[in-house]
């Protein structure tokens, strides 16, 4: 079929311009099939990458992570058509669509300059493109097509609130002059850049960290502690939430997200350094799946108060008699759902300090919203429950013998 379509093919060249025929013969003869195939090829990936579609080894420079105060010498050039920002109506408040939408979907919808929109429609499209390029996805229907669009939604969103985070001056267009005056690819960097940095904290610490060192596992930090350093210690860090629908992992959609996280990081470090002055030591080849930090801790506190030696190593589990005295002295009284008393509170961070060498206020500063968060959780466990109805299989937070 190629025989006879380039044999009809010539023949009609030729009747219409014999000059033209026989240059066409000449210079075939002389190509090189190879450079041909080549040059063709160049020519294929130069029309992909104008739709965002870049080699891997390219494409994969989207997530190199970029600093605010390095976007002023990465301007766009300046484009002469268009309305100007400052002259866009003033958004009245906020509408129904805005709560829900991102930032970046709210940024657009100031923009009131259709040759700008489309611009940016076609650069938000090309940046998928190479987002799906980096990510080496096959495409093959809607749905990982939206967890894409989102995806990058949300990294513009976040670097968008990173930029006017760092603004020294308060403008009512600052988004949409950002977007139309800095790359979108640009501002992606900047909000992966954030995700990245906390990866990079979260692998510094633990190279270092005082569990590692005991060849403790990551769920001795609990369920929630665990999903938050599983996360960022990926490849490409994920955001953990549990709390909504849908999968349990998800990319950061913003700087909420950033602020969470880094939060639960930092209280994960906190507790890593008071266990690591406190000079516990844990026995090697310890194979307990059930050893955690709440209860280690918890269950030597419990022995400093019953007066029982634990030397600061992996205790005994209590027997339920030791643990109904403790249970019995740990509460205020009053009705319930039972409050850990004061006095109690204070006892603990006395016997941290103790155990630690550090000063009550440095623990204090560093620490107060995470202990009372642990506090939280012994009275949604135990708040409710008598000390004649206490039964060691439904009890996390101490250690406890069966």
């Amino acid at each position: 079929e190629r025989d006879l379509f380039l044999t009809d093919l010539l023949r009609r060249v030729s009747i219409l311009d014999y000059a033209l025929y026989r240059r066409i013969l000449l210079e075939s003869s002389a190509l090189i099939p190879a450079e041909t195939e080549e040059e063709l090829f160049r020519l294929r990936n130069v029309r992909l990458a104008e739709k965002g579609f870049l080699p891997p080894h390219e494409a994969v420079g989207v997530y190199q992570p970029l600093k605010v105060a390095d976007l002023p010498g990465r301007r766009k050039p300046p484009t002469f058509s268009g309305r100007a920002v400052d002259t866009y109506p003033l958004p009245i408040g906020p509408s129904q669509s805005d709560r829900q939408s991102s930032l970046f979907g709210r940024t657009l919808a100031q923009i009131h300059d259709e040759p700008t929109l489309h611009r940016l429609q076609a650069e938000f499209a090309g940046l998928c493109n190479q987002v799906i390029a980096a990510d080496q996805l096959r495409i093959r229907d809607r749905e990982p097509l939206a967890r894409m669009v989102h995806k990058v939604d949300g990294y513009i969103s976040i670097g968008l609130e990173k930029i006017l985070s760092e603004s020294d001056e308060e403008r009512p267009y600052e988004g949409p002059g950002l977007i139309q005056s800095y790359f979108l690819a640009d501002i992606f960097r900047v909000g992966y850049g954030c995700a990245l940095a906390l990866k990079w904290k979260a692998d510094r610490w633990r190279r270092l960290a005082w569990f590692t060192g005991q060849g403790l596992p990551l769920g001795f930090w609990g369920e929630a502690g665990m999903g938050v350093l599983g996360g960022l210690l990926l490849k490409k860090p994920l955001f953990y939430n549990p709390r909504e629908s849908g999968p349990i992992y998800r990319e950061f959609a913003s700087m909420d997200d950033i602020t969470r996280c880094e939060t639960e990081l930092d209280a994960i470090i906190a507790y890593d350094d008071l266990l690591s002055l406190m000079e516990i030591q844990i026995s090697p080849g310890r194979t307990d799946n059930f050893l955690t930090y709440q209860n280690l801790l918890l269950t030597l506190w419990a022995y400093h108060c019953l007066d029982l030696s634990a030397n600061h190593t992996p205790p005994p589990p209590l027997s339920m008699t030791q643990f109904r005295r403790f249970f019995e002295a740990l509460w205020q009284s009053g009705d319930r759902p039972r409050r850990v008393s004061d006095a109690t509170r204070e006892r603990f961070l006395g016997w941290l300090a103790q155990s630690s060498g550090l000063a009550t206020y440095e623990i204090a500063e560093r620490m107060t919203s995470e202990l009372e968060r642990l506090f939280g959780d012994i009275e949604q466990e135990l708040g409710n429950v008598s000390a004649t109805d206490l039964d060691s299989r439904y009890i996390q937070m101490f250690l406890l013998k069966p």
